[in-house]
């Protein structure tokens, strides 16, 4: 149900706003003991005063013969940190007043977060009408317009607000989703509501996505990823990056990667696409928050790599010229630039981006101020650009006092309420007429989605399947364009998805776009059809077999294997299985398996080890029964664990490769007790196969199979009192609960829910030695961050966590939520060690390095 919001309930969202903001007082990014240089006191540094837009415009330097040109500035627009358009023509703008009104980020709680929707009424290019839809608003984060109104972030919560009496202003709020947060760090919360091929409204550093169903709006999930910003390209896949990774994305939907929990993540999303991070601005950078470490800035003091990279945008449309169609655009503000990159996808699942010509930007600016935050297409085909036009955009949980310094001396703090926005576009491109999509026959919005302009597509699709009335007259014609081979595949693809979000998709039609000529719209086809193969249409999951086992199109065949997964019906997962034995499942192959087998992973793996299963053993066959077993030990029943174990019984003569995977994959998966060892597999009653196994396991030449009955224990069984997770007390559940909770908040947008954590921004969680080690280095580190590099699971991760701004108390239920979730065994944080580690270190400044962390003991 949605809440309506009315004087009272506005208030109370205040009220919880400004209850989550953390303690006003800046939150050092200094690191221990990390020598900050001052810049040399022979470098001139060129003034930033506040420019007008015609002198900001003079310090512009832009690619080939494109134009930029101003839309808006202050103060028509304040703060922008998000822009759309929407079927009007009117450019919505999320306004961010509030953030980092001085370097301690005082005043950060106040509401005075604006929605404002900007207008061009004669026609000259500039906005000159401006309506503030929404006001009082506690750093809004978000905007999307929809359904005649928008959807609004407004942390904590999501709301769909619309104007009912033609004023222009939000009269009617509805509240969709009051789990967000986002105000404790606005570098590291929700953001993006940027709508997709597929009706989905795509967020990022959350997993969360949305659509609307009837007069509901849903909530589905994604794998995350991403910090500012999500884009998409012609496909449906989505771009996005972090501060230090200017691109990267999911090679296909990520919700696929999150089906099974068992599994937990799919592998092959949130891929970085690019290799050389060099930026090339035009003018020194010294004011940039690690400027004195070594490798950020050249010897020349211009940025040498991304420290701020945000909002990326795949240009889709002729707007800027034919030759960039298809580019993905970067902000990078700490560099007062744009970036370029061309993109190239070959087979549909390996994408590569590459720098035009290196050593060069696609716009650079001399003006310090000048800071591109957000991106977006508009009806023209030409690129916007959100200037948020301040000297300081460093939140203070990161500020180190070498940036501290320069904003003080060099007076970046101030003034505030700045802001622009940016038209770039080919010399010729000849302004939009005034558009009133909202008046638009049907027949003239689905030939809007034959357009060359890609925003004119998606902006038309939402437009027919928002108003759509059950008219066959709609669903006949959208058909007719999904079958015509002249049109355009990306516009075929429209068609479908239209017909998807209008619920008008027949079996007949699916089983004859199947046969479409181009592959991408093929697997768009077999994605749309989802639903009806859920159902167990036998001709129509013949079909998809068919196609999956036929095609030469590697994006085409893991699209199927997604897809059959995903209908859970007997005959995908017999399909699967074929399709399984028939190939290799390497890669993405095996995840796309593993993804789509939720709580059936025991019978798949009972059909590859049958008689008419596997021949004889490979790699990846090896791996993929070991990662079934994995699934099956996680998900803990007790029957179906029995069963695996009497399946390694059977296989110990002929098939003996397969009873040593299995027991292998029963072996790793058992869980990490403290300091990361693992221990046995607790069960609630004794497992009658493993009697079985005892008695003849010396035979077997397999060290797995030997050593597999061992690895459960039970009530009276040996070792069952030495490895019994002991159970929480009423306090400490609570404080694991209260501990969950926070955890979803705040560590839940870096390291993830499942605690396996994001490949471009934070190392896992579960499993792991500091986590599961002395529970006052745990403190210590949550009392006051921690600074790369360090290796987590192979790997090197050289970024930052915060310190905690949390009470002793919270600070323990952090850390006992992370000492008994996901399978730890580790002893609960109590509030009074906190206490004193706080008090051991309270001369510290700055976060712990690893190697000062596994140095420090609490005496």
């Amino acid at each position: 149900m949605f809440a309506m919001i009315g004087p009272s309930m506005k208030r109370n969202l205040l009220i919880v706003a400004l209850a989550l903001v953390a303690p006003l007082a800046a939150q050092n990014g200094d690191r221990q003991g990390e020598d900050q240089p001052p810049l040399p006191k022979d470098l001139v540094v060129p003034a930033a005063p506040v420019l007008s837009p015609a002198e900001q415009l003079a310090g512009f330097k832009l690619e080939g013969d494109l134009v930029i040109e101003l839309v808006a500035a202050e103060p028509l627009v304040v703060d922008p940190v998000q822009i759309a358009f929407d079927e009007l023509g009117r450019l919505w703008v999320c306004e961010m007043r509030g953030y980092m009104p001085d370097a301690d980020g005082r005043g950060e709680d106040q509401p005075i977060g604006r929605i404002a929707v900007l207008e061009d009424t004669d026609g000259d290019g500039q906005m000159d009408r401006r309506v503030d839809f929404m006001d009082e608003l506690v750093m809004p984060r978000a905007v999307m317009p929809t359904r005649g109104g928008a959807l609004i972030i407004a942390p904590p919560v999501l709301l769909y607000a619309r104007d009912t009496d033609g004023d222009g202003r939000a009269d009617e709020t509805r509240v969709l989703d009051t789990s967000l947060g986002g105000i404790e760090n606005p570098e590291h919360a929700i953001n993006g509501l940027v709508l997709g091929l597929d009706n989905w409204f795509r967020c990022v550093k959350s997993s969360a996505r949305y659509r609307w169903k009837g007069n509901e709006l849903v909530r589905g999930v994604t794998a995350g990823g991403g910090q500012w910003g999500v884009a998409f390209d012609d496909w449906g896949r989505a771009f996005y990056n972090t501060n230090s990774d200017p691109l990267r994305g999911d090679p296909w939907p990520s919700h696929y990667a999150v089906r099974n929990p068992n599994h937990g993540t799919a592998r092959g999303i949130n891929r970085g696409y690019v290799g050389d991070k060099s930026v090339w601005p035009g003018r020194i950078n010294p004011g940039v928050n690690r400027g004195y470490r070594k490798g950020t800035l050249r010897d020349d003091y211009t940025l040498r790599v991304n420290t701020g990279s945000c909002s990326p945008y795949i240009i889709r449309s002729g707007g800027l010229g034919e030759s960039l169609s298809g580019s993905a655009i970067v902000c990078e503000p700490t560099g007062n630039l744009l970036s370029r990159f061309e993109l190239a996808c070959p087979d549909g699942i390996n994408q590569k981006a590459s720098r035009p010509e290196p050593g060069f930007e696609f716009l650079t600016s001399t003006d310090e101020r000048f800071r591109p935050v957000a991106l977006c297409g508009g009806p023209d085909g030409a690129l916007y650009v959100a200037d948020l036009a301040r000297g300081l955009i460093q939140h203070r949980i990161f500020l180190t006092s070498f940036l501290r310094k320069q904003i003080e001396e060099r007076g970046l703090e101030k003034p505030h309420a700045l802001g622009r926005i940016w038209r770039i576009r080919r010399p010729d491109l000849k302004r939009s007429k005034a558009l009133n999509m909202a008046d638009w026959t049907w027949t003239v919005l689905i030939a809007a989605l034959k357009d060359d302009n890609g925003w004119l597509r998606t902006t038309a699709q939402r437009v027919i399947v928002e108003d759509y009335d059950g008219d066959t007259f709609v669903r006949d014609r959208l058909e007719v364009l999904a079958f015509d081979q002249k049109n355009s595949a990306e516009t075929r693809a429209h068609a479908l998805w239209t017909l998807e979000g209008c619920d008008e998709l027949r079996p007949g039609f699916l089983l004859q776009a199947l046969g479409d000529s181009d592959p991408r719209v093929q697997a768009q086809v077999v994605r749309v059809a989802e639903e009806l193969l859920s159902t167990g249409h036998e001709e129509l999951s013949a079909a998809v077999v068919a196609l999956g086992s036929e095609t030469k199109s590697p994006a085409l065949r893991l699209q199927v294997l997604h897809s059959l997964g995903s209908a859970r019906t007997v005959a995908g997962d017999q399909a699967l299985l074929r399709l399984a034995i028939a190939s290799e499942p390497s890669g993405q192959t095996r995840e796309a398996l593993l993804g789509g087998l939720y709580r059936r992973e025991l019978e798949f793996l009972r059909g590859l080890c049958g008689a008419d299963g596997l021949v004889g053993k490979t790699d990846n066959h090896d791996k993929l029964i070991r990662s079934l077993v994995r699934c099956v030990v996680r998900e803990g029943n007790l029957e179906r664990i029995n069963a695996m174990l009497e399946l390694v019984l059977d296989l110990r003569g002929g098939h003996s490769w397969m009873a040593d995977a299995i027991s292998g994959g029963i072996l790793a998966s058992r869980p990490k007790g403290a300091e990361s060892k693992p221990g046995p597999v607790r069960v609630a009653r004794a497992l009658s196969a493993c009697a079985d196994l005892e008695r003849v396991v010396q035979e077997s030449d397999s060290a797995n199979v030997r050593a597999v009955s061992a690895a459960f224990v039970w009530p009276g069984r040996a070792g069952f009192e030495e490895w019994q997770l002991r159970p929480l007390t009423e306090d400490e559940g609570q404080r694991f609960a209260r501990g969950a909770e926070l955890y979803g908040q705040i560590c839940a947008a870096c390291h993830q829910a499942s605690g396996l954590g994001d490949p471009g921004q934070a190392p896992p969680l579960r499993g792991q030695r500091v986590p599961l080690g002395k529970p006052e280095r745990l403190a210590a580190l949550l009392l006051h961050g921690l600074s790369g590099p360090v290796l987590v699971a192979g790997k090197v991760w050289d970024g930052d966590m915060p310190a905690m701004a949390f009470s002793d108390g919270d600070v323990a239920a952090v850390a006992t939520y992370l000492r008994r979730a996901w399978g730890h065994g580790a002893d609960p944080v109590e509030t009074e060690l906190v206490t004193r580690v706080r008090s051991a270190i309270a001369e510290r400044k700055g976060p712990w390095s690893i190697e000062e962390l596994d140095r420090f003991e609490l005496k």
